[in-house]
């Protein structure tokens, strides 16, 4: 569990460094001797107990509640900083788009073929966490 969780703790890939959590969360499991998963324990801040469990309505993430928004190609435009650093990160990456902080197509399409480029993200043209980290911008 300890070799685990520092192996995602040093991760090169700053969303499985998020995910830390979830080895923390067993190991006070276990220190607590509660191999059965009795309720309620909490898991990053959310209790788990049969109320929920029942609801169906458990939401444990590795992002954090203040995350960066998602970008895309949306009416009215997605205008912002955000939005200007993205681009600013895709010229780096060697992609053509004009650094104006509104994302419209010309930026939708750069993030596509960043995405297809890589291999193994998601090539839906929007930025959340994963193509957000491929491209070295933290939230």
């Amino acid at each position: 569990m300890r070799r685990r969780r520092d192996w995602l703790a040093q991760h090169s890939n700053t969303l499985l460094q998020k995910t830390v959590y979830r080895m923390e969360s067993f190991r006070s499991l276990m220190d607590q001797h509660k191999w059965g998963l009795e309720l309620p324990f909490v898991v990053h801040g959310a209790l788990i107990d049969a109320s929920v469990l029942l609801e169906g309505s458990v939401r444990v993430s590795a992002e954090e509640p203040d995350s960066a928004r998602i970008l895309r190609l949306q009416t009215p435009a997605m205008r912002g900083e955000d939005v200007r650093r993205l681009q600013e990160a895709l010229v780096r990456a060697g992609h053509r788009v004009t650094l104006d902080g509104v994302f419209g197509p010309e930026t939708a399409r750069a993030v596509k073929a960043f995405q297809q480029a890589s291999g193994h993200l998601k090539v839906d043209s929007m930025v959340g966490p994963a193509t957000r980290a491929a491209l070295g911008l933290e939230d």
